[in-house]
């Protein structure tokens, strides 16, 4: 069963889907715009997302 979740708040580490895609929240920024570093699937490429952008996970 998937939930949504303010991305900001998902921890460091976990996957979750955004615009039908895969990615895993690595971290979120200390710069005042609030984005969160993501890598996209099961790559090395990271993208930053809002950290307040509405995203669904996993729960475990």
């Amino acid at each position: 069963m998937t939930k949504e979740i303010t991305l900001g708040s998902l921890p460091e580490n976990k996957k979750f889907i955004f615009g039908d895609v895969e990615f895993t929240k690595k971290f979120n920024t200390d710069r005042e715009e609030e984005l969160t570093i993501c890598h996209i699937g099961n790559t090395d490429f990271a993208v930053y997302i809002s950290s307040c952008a509405w995203v669904k996970y996993e729960s475990e």
